[in-house]
């Protein structure tokens, strides 16, 4: 049927009335059929008690099978999972499915971790909230992922849909004729979901309650059309970039690098939280850079790998602040001990003329647009500050007690 007559208001008013009219009928004759089942199940259970052979008459009982739930989020996600078995969500997003999976591990990690804190005795609060976030960054990280790619999936699959519309009016048309062409189909499900519910097979309610949204929300457009939208290409808009740092990307590659070789060498935790920091900062300027060059479905990898280092993050950058202190200390005592300043400078003197010397040709050769220069200022500021003033290895140069020992003996003999 051609759109221009089929959208005419005589005609769309028609069509409305005659859609309604048979729905209301197939609803009417669903609700006299649920009436009989219900009478039939009433009937069949005051002689249930008779013989067990009474619930051959209701097929559904013989076939229910009853699965026990060990927790609550198990029971939930089966149930989603069968309405989207039943809503096709795969036709919207391929990996509709793999996100339920992603939250549901995630969901009971993070019940399994509430539940062990709980049952645990003398467990510190940073461990409580360490163990939290790891379960972020490890299940979470991966349905952040998962379920990102699948949201723009299907964001992407309505646009495409939408195009194929010309307007308000073609959507509706198109609606109601998927409403009158669905109406026997309508009616059978209406039927499966009486009859699943009276039976107690709820997982299969769900699935009918998924398939019946989607014979309802999935229709075909009666005109084509295409709409076409340019993408930039991203050569063409890399070359378009001024190449400038900002402010902020310049402090923190100085910043990291600095605390990686002055402090981190001698901080474990240090040298994990600046290099994962150093990471989820590159991370968001990729992110920034995707958004810009509207590569949108590669952003789901990225947000994944910012939630991957919130744990590392956390819990090094927590642990690192004990050890900063520790070895600020160690620093103001070699400062103020004259000994132990002159010896860090005679035995390290090769790794500090390195260190300066690389650090006068970055500022005469670099390149201030790049982070490597800015990381490299860093590094060789703090690996000189650390050779300096961090407390000397096997330091002994004299014994003064052993002296004074020796020289005693000395006299005596």
């Amino acid at each position: 049927m051609h759109y221009a007559n089929f959208a005419s208001p005589r005609r769309l008013l028609a069509l409305t009335f005659l859609g309604v009219v048979l729905f209301s009928e197939s609803v009417f004759l669903s609700q006299s059929v649920e009436s009989e089942l219900t009478a039939l199940e009433e009937s069949s259970l005051e002689t249930s008690h008779l013989s067990t052979s009474s619930f051959a008459a209701d097929p559904f009982k013989l076939e229910q099978t009853t699965k026990v739930y060990t927790t609550a989020i198990d029971e939930v996600f089966d149930l989603f999972d069968r309405f989207l078995e039943g809503f096709r969500a795969t036709v919207f997003s391929p990996n509709a499915m793999k996100c339920s999976q992603r939250v549901r591990s995630t969901a009971l990690t993070f019940n399994s971790t509430l539940v062990n804190y709980g049952t645990a005795k003398n467990q510190s609060v940073d461990r409580y909230v360490f163990n939290f976030t790891k379960v972020i960054s490890v299940q979470g990280a991966d349905a952040v992922g998962e379920c990102y790619t699948t949201g723009f999936n299907v964001y992407s699959y309505v646009l495409m849909r939408a195009t194929q519309f010309t307007d308000f009016t073609s959507v509706i048309t198109a609606f109601l004729q998927n409403l009158i062409g669905n109406i026997l189909n309508f009616n059978t499900i209406y039927q499966n979901i009486v009859n699943a519910n009276t039976a107690g097979k709820y997982s299969d309610v769900y699935f009918y309650i998924g398939r019946l949204s989607y014979l309802i929300l999935y229709f075909d457009p009666m005109v084509d059309s295409s709409l076409e939208s340019p993408v930039q290409d991203p050569i063409e808009f890399l070359l378009k970039q001024d190449g400038k740092l900002s402010l902020y990307t310049k402090i923190t590659d100085v910043a990291g690098s600095f605390l990686n070789a002055s402090i981190g060498s001698v901080s474990p935790n240090s040298s994990v939280c600046v290099g994962n920091l150093s990471y989820f900062n590159d991370s968001i300027s990729l992110l920034v850079s995707q958004y810009e060059l509207k590569l949108y479905d590669k952003m789901g990898t990225t947000f994944k790998r910012m939630v991957q280092a919130v744990d590392p993050i956390t819990s090094a950058c927590f642990y690192s602040g004990a050890e900063y202190l520790n070895v600020l200390l160690d620093y103001l005592v070699t400062l103020i001990d004259i000994n132990k300043l002159t010896y860090n400078l005679f035995h390290n003197m090769g790794r500090i003329y390195d260190a300066t010397t690389d650090l006068i040709s970055i500022f005469r050769f670099g390149d201030p647009n790049t982070n490597k220069y800015w990381r490299g200022i860093g590094k060789d500021i703090g690996l000189i500050i650390n050779q300096i003033s961090y407390k000397p290895s096997n330091y002994d140069p004299y014994n003064t007690t052993k002296k004074v020992v020796q020289a005693e003996q000395y006299v005596l003999y």
